[in-house]
């Protein structure tokens, strides 16, 4: 049995455990869009309705992380990484969650705070470090202290709505221009599909860049196009380059306060090319790069908290922020919903989120309910009219 660090991110969930004196990365999948909506509900009593049966967020996530302990050696100890502006009824309601799957005695680490962990070691007590999270969906840079065992939270992080998924929408907005097409909406299934298929490519040509590679040719067959396109580094350092701009603004306003802290690069889409010889050059102090093997650093630097920790080291970091960082959970807007990446839909209202699993909007899922509804309304505004008459 091993230490075990889970980090659940906001696109993947990796583990990690301690063996032989080193983390070592024992599982990495991708979320789904229904565990998006339990993460982002967790901390409320929001019931989540999948396919008509109502579910509690914290079952959900459960299920999550029951899915790792299965895939995962048995645990000895077990850390789980949590958001960094997390606090208060949040952590409360990951170790509800963590102790429904099963983890009586759960350790919960901050996830910048396990990245510095792994990427760093040990900090001396009152060191400070600066990790900066690129992520699928978003970005977050966060100041961490050193204990001399597991860092702790220096300050409240600061984040930044943009990450790989967006350097992936500008790189296929940019093939699909030289390939000549108009980037219009899908018109029908057929080009949908076709775009779909084009993001895959383009996301994996990205992965391929940043791993090194000079160039990376991609197929477009789109209805009435087909040609080849080659994309090169420089064509994805333009395309980042509002992603630079964003992360730089951000680290400027965390780094006043850390002194000439060193920052730690951490997350798949900060391996962007020059990502960090541009940002040390604009910030004017050492930025580390991340390497290939460390882009799931919050679970190898969990697993590492998790030793730490059975071996005596303390409790784990707690830091108890102010009222406005520690806010109530947002229900997931519906309209940032993409049907063709994800196949499932969420509606939030009335204080219920409904998750449609049926991936055809012209189905009939869904369309009884909704007539239903529509012929309640008409009967009540019927006997308002009635009654507004008779007066």
């Amino acid at each position: 049995m091993f230490p075990l660090g889970v980090d659940v991110g906001r696109s993947t969930v990796a583990a990690g455990v301690w063996r032989d004196g080193r983390a070592e990365l024992a599982l990495r999948t991708d979320r789904r869009g229904i565990r998006d909506v339990a993460l982002s509900l967790l901390g409320s009593d929001t019931p989540t309705l999948i396919d008509g049966a109502p579910h509690h967020p914290a079952d959900l996530v459960a299920d999550l992380l029951r899915g790792v302990l299965d895939a995962a050696p048995p645990p000895a100890r077990t850390a789980l990484t949590h958001p960094d502006d997390w606090a208060g009824h949040r952590r409360d309601a990951l170790r509800d969650a963590a102790g429904r799957a099963g983890i009586a005695d759960v350790l919960l680490v901050p996830a910048a705070c396990a990245s510095a962990l792994h990427l760093a070691g040990p900090l001396p007590p009152g060191e400070l470090a600066v990790v900066c999270h690129v992520g699928g969906s978003t970005a977050t840079a966060a100041v961490v202290r050193g204990t001399g065992g597991i860092p702790e939270p220096a300050g409240p992080p600061t984040g930044i709505a943009a990450g790989g998924r967006d350097l992936d929408h500008a790189l296929h907005l940019y093939v699909e221009t030289v390939a000549g097409a108009d980037g219009s909406p899908s018109p029908g299934p057929e080009t949908r599909a076709a775009r779909l298929a084009l993001r895959r490519l383009v996301t994996a040509a990205r992965e391929e860049l940043t791993s090194g590679a000079r160039g990376v040719v991609l197929p477009v067959r789109l209805p009435g196009i087909s040609r080849d396109v080659e994309v090169t580094p420089a064509d994805l350092a333009a395309a980042a380059r509002p992603l630079l701009d964003a992360l730089t603004e951000a680290l400027a306003g965390v780094l006043d306060p850390a002194g000439t802290a060193p920052v730690f690069l951490t997350g798949g889409a900060s391996r962007l090319p020059a990502l960090a010889e541009t940002l040390a050059a604009a910030l004017g102090r050492t930025v580390v790069p991340c390497p290939v093997e460390d882009t799931q650093s919050a679970a190898l630097g969990a697993a590492r908290a998790a030793h730490l920790d059975s071996a005596g080291s303390g409790p784990g970091p707690v830091w108890t922020m102010p009222p406005p960082f520690d806010p109530p959970p947002v229900l997931p807007d519906p309209a940032v919903v993409d049907r063709e990446a994800s196949g499932w839909t969420a509606e939030a209202g009335g204080g219920v989120v409904v998750v449609r699993t049926d991936t055809d909007p012209g189905g009939t899922r869904g369309r009884w309910p909704a007539l239903a509804v529509v012929c309640a309304v008409i009967a009540v505004l019927a006997v308002v009219l009635a009654v507004a008459l008779g007066r």
